[in-house]
C-alpha cells in the first residue's frame, strides 16, 4: 500500500469530504526514523502531529527512557500526538522509532485551523482520542501489574479484557461470592472492607490504579475473603477464569507480575515490609461559608497546608486556573477523558491531591466531588459559628458522587489561649474530625498536613494514680527530639495528661497542675460515710473544675479521646465530646473509692477497668503509634497467711528500737501485706490487662517506665517521676534510633 492511501485508510478520514480530505494530504510533511530515534520527549510542548505510514512506533513512560514496558504501539494509519495538540497540555510520553518508520506530520497552525472548518474531522478526531485515551489507561494498568510484557501479550490480554464502572459505595463483589475473575484497578480507588467483631463495614485497605483484585481467590479456587466496593467513581477491568488461565500457559511470564502482588501482600500482613501504603488520598476544598464574617481563601490555606506537610509527602493543587494552564476548554467526552487521565497520572505522582472547585462551574464541581475521597471545609472561628455549608457539599441524596466524609479546619487568633464553642460550629456541619490552627502557627498546620496526609503521630497514656506523672516526662522527651503529638488518648492518670497536653499546657506547667490538684488540693482526705464511696468527690471535681474549667473537649488543640466504664451497661465509654472536666471526673472515679459518675442516666467510674492503655481509640489515624503503660503486672504477694487487723499493724509500726539497740536484737521484719492502694490498683487493672498488652504489641514504640515501686498515691514526688520518665523515654528513643519519626519540634506555649 502506497504512503497516500496508507494515509488515507487512517480514522482521521473516516466520513470527510473529498476536499477536506485532499487538504489534509496536502498538509502532510512525510519524514522517516531509525530504530529508537525519538519523534518527541514526555513534556514537550505539542507543536505537531503525526500519523505513522509505514513501520511502528512505541509509547513509553519519559521518567524511564530505559524500561521495556510500553504503554502503547502505533502502527501504519494510526495517529500519534493528537492528543496534546488538540486538547492542550504537554505529552504525556516519549514516543521513539521501534523499527524504520515512515510518518506524515501535521503542524499545528494548519492543522488546527483544518480541524475548526470541518465537523466531520471534529468527530473524527474525537473518536480516536477517546478510544486511545480509553485503551492508554487501561494499557499502563496492565504493564504496571505484569512489567516488561511483549507486544503480542499485551495485545492478547487487552482483547481478553471486560471494562467495568463503579460509583462510590458501589460494591464490585461481597465476600463468599465465587472468585471467577481477577479485576485489575484503572482509575479510581476501591476500599477493603471486612466484617469482624469492630463492627460491619470497616475499611481495611485501599486498591489504586493498576493493583489487581480477586487474584488469591482465583488462584486458588476460593471464595471472596472480604468484600469491595468503590470509595469513589472507578473504573476497572476483569479477566474471567478461563481466559487467565489459557493466557498463564501461553505466556507464563505473567504468572510473575502475580507473584509478586502475593508477595508483597504477605510481607505488609506479616509486618516484614517497611513499606508505606500507597494509597493518595484526595479532598476537595471548600469554604465553610460563615454568616456574617469573612471567608477564608481555600488556595493560600491548600498550600499553606502543603508547606508543611513531611518532606517525603508529595502534594499538589488541582484548580480551575492549573486546568486553564493545561487544557483547552471543551465539553466534549474526549476533553473529559483527557482531562481524568492527566488527573489520574498526577494521582499516581502524589500522595495526596486537593482539588479547588468553582461553584460557578457545575460540571468541574462535579468532576470535583467524584474525584475525591473526602471534603475538607474551611471555617474561620472568629465569625458566628452559625452557617450553612457550600451549596452541594452534602446532598444526602446522591451518596454516588458527594464525599461522605467531612473534615473541618477552624482558623483561631494567634494569640488565643483555648478554643470556644467548638460545639456549634460541629452542629451546623458534618463533620468526623476537626483541627484547630493558630493563625500564624506552623506547628498547628504541622499537625493538621501530617493528620491529613495519614502521617500523625498518636500518643496513648495509661493509668495508675501518682505513676502516671511519668507521662509528662515522656511528652517532654519526646519534645525535645522533635517528635511531634498529634493525637492523645488516655485512660484515668493518662487522660489527665493527655487533656491536658491538649489545651496546650508545657509539661512544666502540666506538672505545676498536676501538683495543685493532688498536693496542695489533696482529693484523697476527703472521707465520708462509705454507702456510695470512701471519698466525698466534692475536692476531685473542684479540681476538675479549677483545671479543665468549662471547656469542651472539642475545644482542645490536639484532637483528644479517653475512657471510662459504663458499669450500668458494663461496657466501654468513648468520650470525644462534650465536658472537659466531667470526662475526666468519670475516667478517674475508681469504684468504691470515688463517687462515680452520672452520665445521661448511666452510671462512669474509672476507664481502666475495661481499657486501661486507649491506643486502640487512635491507632487508625496514627502512622506511628506510642504507647506508654505506667500500670505494669507486679506480683501482689503477701509473706502472712491472713490479712491481719488494722489495728494490729498501726500497733507494729508504733514499736521502735531503742537509740542503742543493736540490729541483732531488733524486732522482726513486719509482715509483707500489700496496703489498699495497691489492692485497688491491681483490682481496676486486672480486667483490662489482656487489652493493655495487645495494645502494646501494636505500637511502634511502646514504654513501660520504671515506676513500679512507686505508690498510686505518691504525689509528693511528682519531680521524681516525671524525671524517670524523662530519662527512660530518652533512653529507649537512643535504642529506637531512625525508626522514630523526625518532624520539627512541637512549640509549647
Amino acid at each position: 500500500m502506497s504512503h497516500d492511501a496508507t494515509l488515507r485508510s487512517s480514522g482521521l478520514f473516516r466520513d470527510i469530504d473529498a476536499s477536506t480530505a485532499e487538504r489534509l494530504t496536502q498538509q502532510a510533511d512525510l519524514f522517516q526514523l531509525e530504530p529508537n530515534e525519538v519523534l518527541f520527549q514526555q513534556d514537550d510542548e505539542a507543536t505537531f502531529m503525526c500519523v505513522v505510514l509505514e513501520g511502528s512506533l512505541e509509547a513509553v513512560d519519559g521518567s524511564r527512557p530505559e524500561t521495556t514496558d510500553r504503554l502503547g504501539v502505533i502502527k501504519p494509519g494510526e495517529p500519534v500526538g493528537e492528543i496534546a495538540l488538540l486538547l492542550g497540555g504537554k505529552r504525556s510520553a516519549m514516543v521513539r522509532a521501534i523499527e524504520h518508520t515512515t510518518v506524515a506530520r501535521f503542524d499545528s497552525t494548519d492543522f488546527s485551523e483544518l480541524v475548526e472548518s470541518s465537523l466531520a474531522l471534529t468527530a473524527a478526531l474525537e473518536t480516536i482520542i477517546h478510544e486511545r485515551l480509553k485503551r492508554n489507561r487501561i494499557t499502563q494498568a496492565v504493564q504496571s501489574l505484569f512489567g516488561g510484557l511483549s507486544i503480542e501479550a499485551l495485545h492478547y490480554i487487552l482483547e481478553q479484557l471486560e471494562f467495568h464502572q463503579l460509583e462510590r459505595n458501589d460494591y464490585l463483589f461481597r465476600a463468599g461470592d465465587p472468585g471467577d475473575s481477577l479485576y485489575l484497578v484503572v482509575s479510581g480507588s476501591l476500599e477493603v472492607v471486612t466484617d469482624d467483631a469492630d463492627g460491619p463495614g470497616r475499611v481495611v485497605a485501599h486498591l489504586q490504579r493498576g493493583q489487581p483484585i480477586g487474584e488469591m481467590a482465583l488462584l486458588a479456587g476460593d471464595a471472596r475473603g472480604a468484600s469491595i466496593r468503590a470509595g469513589r467513581h472507578s473504573e476497572l477491568v476483569s479477566l474471567s477464569r478461563n481466559a487467565f488461565e489459557k493466557l498463564s500457559l501461553q505466556y507464563p511470564d505473567i504468572l510473575l507480575g502475580i507473584t509478586r502482588v502475593l508477595v508483597n501482600r504477605f510481607r505488609s500482613v506479616s509486618g516484614q515490609s517497611n513499606a508505606a501504603a500507597t494509597h493518595c488520598r484526595s479532598y476537595v476544598v471548600l469554604d465553610a461559608c460563615n454568616a456574617g464574617g469573612d471567608t477564608i481563601n481555600p488556595e493560600r490555606m491548600t498550600r499553606a497546608i502543603i508547606e508543611a506537610m513531611p518532606s517525603d509527602v508529595r502534594a499538589t493543587v488541582i484548580s480551575p486556573t492549573t486546568i486553564e494552564r493545561t487544557f483547552r476548554r471543551s465539553a466534549t467526552d474526549a476533553a473529559r477523558l483527557a482531562l481524568e487521565s492527566w488527573i489520574d497520572e498526577i494521582e499516581a505522582r502524589n500522595d495526596v491531591v486537593f482539588f479547588l472547585p468553582d461553584t460557578t462551574d457545575s460540571s468541574w464541581f462535579e468532576l470535583c466531588m467524584k474525584r475525591s475521597d473526602e471534603v475538607l471545609l474551611l471555617a474561620d472561628a472568629r465569625n458566628d459559628p452559625g452557617g450553612e455549608e457550600s451549596t452541594g457539599t452534602t446532598p444526602a441524596s446522591d451518596l454516588h458522587t458527594t464525599p461522605p466524609i467531612s473534615r473541618l479546619i477552624l482558623l483561631h487568633d494567634s494569640d488565643l489561649e483555648v478554643p470556644r464553642f467548638t460545639a456549634r460550629f460541629l452542629a451546623a456541619r458534618t463533620a468526623i474530625a476537626h483541627y484547630h490552627v493558630r493563625d500564624g502557627s506552623a506547628a498547628d498546620m504541622a499537625r493538621v498536613a501530617r493528620l491529613l496526609t495519614g502521617r500523625g503521630v498518636g500518643l496513648a497514656l495509661g493509668g495508675g494514680g501518682a505513676r502516671g506523672v511519668a507521662h509528662v516526662g515522656v511528652i517532654r522527651a519526646l519534645g525535645e527530639r522533635g517528635i511531634p503529638v498529634d493525637t492523645v488518648a488516655g485512660t484515668s492518670m493518662g487522660a489527665i495528661v493527655a487533656a491536658l497536653y491538649g489545651a496546650g499546657y508545657t509539661t512544666q506547667r502540666m506538672l505545676e497542675q498536676i501538683r495543685a490538684m493532688f498536693v496542695d488540693l489533696n482529693p484523697f482526705n476527703e472521707y465520708t460515710l462509705p454507702r456510695y464511696s470512701l471519698l466525698r468527690g466534692k475536692k476531685a471535681e473542684l479540681a476538675s473544675l479549677r483545671t479543665f474549667g468549662r471547656h469542651q473537649i472539642e475545644d482542645l488543640w490536639v484532637p483528644f479521646v479517653c475512657t471510662s466504664s459504663n458499669i450500668s451497661t458494663q461496657t466501654l465509654a468513648v468520650h470525644r465530646s462534650g465536658s472537659l472536666s466531667k470526662a475526666i471526673l468519670a475516667t478517674t472515679a475508681i469504684p468504691g473509692i470515688t463517687v462515680p459518675v452520672i452520665y445521661d442516666g448511666e452510671i462512669h467510674v474509672d476507664g481502666g477497668v475495661m481499657n486501661n492503655l486507649p491506643g486502640d481509640l487512635i491507632r487508625n489515624e496514627s502512622a506511628y503509634l506510642i504507647s506508654c503503660d505506667v500500670s505494669l503486672l507486679d506480683y501482689v504477694s503477701v509473706s502472712s497467711r491472713r490479712y491481719p487487723s488494722p489495728w494490729t499493724s498501726i500497733l507494729k509500726k508504733r514499736r521502735r528500737a531503742p537509740a542503742g539497740r543493736l540490729a541483732a536484737d531488733a524486732p522482726p521484719a513486719p509482715e509483707r501485706v500489700p496496703g489498699i492502694g495497691t489492692i485497688l490498683n491491681a483490682s481496676v487493672s486486672a480486667g483490662s490487662r489482656i487489652a493493655a498488652t495487645q495494645v502494646r504489641e501494636i505500637s511502634d514504640l511502646a514504654l513501660t517506665p520504671p515506676v513500679g515501686d512507686i505508690g498510686i498515691l505518691d504525689f509528693k514526688k511528682c519531680a521524681e517521676i516525671e524525671e524517670r520518665g524523662y530519662e527512660y523515654t530518652m533512653r529507649m528513643l537512643d535504642a529506637a534510633g531512625k525508626t522514630t519519626p523526625r518532624y520539627a519540634p512541637r512549640q509549647d506555649r
